[in-house]
């Protein structure tokens, strides 16, 4: 039976995944705020995190401490390919496997169209140098 929550706060709401792919900064994976009077919750901007895993992975919302029932499938994707936090020469380096050809091309989809390409490179590009907030 699902239970409605008014309130929560958004720091006790965050996202895990499975493989430990999805590195987060401090809050990185909270929502934009609390729970509304109908219990939802809401991220309408990036993740502040970095690394990435797929689908395939399981990934647990987290709630008051207590995972939701089940994993939901979603996709995280970040230029942060190492997962480090940071977008630096590592990750120039990563990407550029990715792009010709080596490794998970899903890592370097970022406008999801299904191949890496000039506009994953300009999404790539302007994030060079990012590090967590």
């Amino acid at each position: 039976e699902a239970v409605t929550i008014d309130g929560l706060p958004a720091e006790d709401i965050w996202f895990l995944t499975a493989d430990g792919g999805l590195a987060q900064c401090n809050g990185g994976t909270n929502p934009d705020g609390p729970s509304d009077a109908d219990g939802w919750i809401t991220w309408s901007q990036p993740l502040h995190a970095g690394g990435g895993s797929p689908v395939a992975v399981a990934t647990e919302l987290f709630v008051a401490a207590a995972a939701a029932p089940e994993p939901i499938p979603v996709a995280f994707r970040s230029p942060d390919v190492s997962g480090d936090l940071a977008v630096n020469l590592t990750d120039i380096t990563l990407f550029t496997q990715i792009l010709y050809g080596g490794g998970d091309l899903w890592r370097g989809d970022y406008n999801l169209d299904e191949m890496v390409n000039l506009s994953d490179i300009v999404v790539f590009t302007m994030a060079i140098g990012g590090v967590c907030p």
